[in-house]
């Protein structure tokens, strides 16, 4: 039951990314917004009219920024809290220094992995993919897909956390770096106890 509920929030989810994408046929981008081509203007209201709570910082300092700030749009990033989107935990959407779209990522619940994983690969041309990461791995479960100069990752970076990344293909490196976004392979902390010391 708890399974066939992940795979129907999952689908719900896939589905608002494809509809909002239709607006562009072809282009990548979810929720409507195109990479390299929408505007911050653009990107603004359609948070608005979603009704996303959402706040704008300097990609450099992670300083917030006001409403009348005049550096608003140019080489920031916006990060929003979706309303009625259950399974995505924040969006962040970076504007470039011609206020242009840069790159999405979407942080989601980590059960929703699979599901997104077969609607991208569906849409999208397979780059590479790494699906073995377990628990208790070194590794991490991964896969890469590109659409003319947009690459689309998805990435399990902890049990706790999954990120979707839409960027173009020349900031990718980038990208992946922000935030600590380019996590390493993760193992959980084993502490010596006491008791070893017997055996």
């Amino acid at each position: 039951m708890k399974r066939s509920v992940v795979y129907v929030v999952g689908f719900i989810f896939l589905a608002l990314c494809s509809m909002a994408g239709a607006k562009s046929a072809g282009a990548a981008g979810p929720f409507g917004f195109v990479i390299g081509k929408t505007s911050y203007k653009e990107a603004l209201n359609a948070a608005q009219q979603r009704s996303w709570r959402y706040q704008e910082y300097e990609k450099k300092h992670f300083k917030p920024i006001g409403k009348k700030d005049p550096i608003r749009g140019k080489n920031t990033f916006v990060k929003a809290t979706p309303k009625g989107m259950e399974g995505t935990k924040s969006i962040l959407i970076f504007f470039n220094g011609e206020s242009t779209l840069d790159a999405v990522i979407i942080i989601i619940d980590p059960k929703l992995f699979d599901v997104v994983f077969q609607q991208l690969n569906g849409k999208y041309k397979l780059v590479e993919q790494s699906l073995k990461g377990e628990y208790l791995s070194t590794d991490y479960p991964y896969a890469l897909w590109q659409r003319d100069n947009v690459l689309i990752e998805l990435q399990r970076s902890s049990p706790y956390r999954t990120r979707l990344l839409y960027v173009e293909k020349a900031l990718y490196e980038n990208y992946r770096e922000f935030l600590n976004k380019h996590y390493p392979r993760y193992r959980h902390a084993q502490e010596k106890r006491g008791w070893m010391d017997e055996l």
